[in-house]
């Protein structure tokens, strides 16, 4: 089944709408410092979304549910865009420098 030129331009708006959504809400939920933490939150949501939707759903689902906005092809993007967002705040976790504790001086 050939993609229309709707379903050309409307999928990957989709996903980035999605993603951008679901970044922000990671970032909001999460209580992050900075705005560094805000365009990493949003650029791996609208990846993984973007990935989730154009290269999981064909692979995992039939051609024609990969050729449109399907609440199915939906739900996969989500789903690999949450996953992302959750592996970068454990990364984020496990890789961030210990907090430097002061010593107390001797008086």
């Amino acid at each position: 089944m050939c993609r229309t030129e709707w379903e050309v331009i409307i999928n990957p708006t989709l996903w980035f709408a999605f993603g951008a959504a679901l970044g922000l809400a990671a970032f909001k939920l999460a209580g992050s410092p900075g705005t560094g933490y805000l365009v990493e939150d949003l650029l791996v949501g609208v990846f993984a979304a973007f990935i989730g939707g154009e290269v999981v759903v064909p692979k995992l689902l039939s051609k024609a549910v990969a050729d449109g906005p399907h609440l199915s092809a939906i739900a996969l993007a989500l789903g690999v865009a949450i996953v992302g967002l959750i592996a970068l705040h454990v990364f984020r976790h496990k890789m961030a420098p210990e907090p430097q504790r002061r010593r107390r001086s001797r008086a």
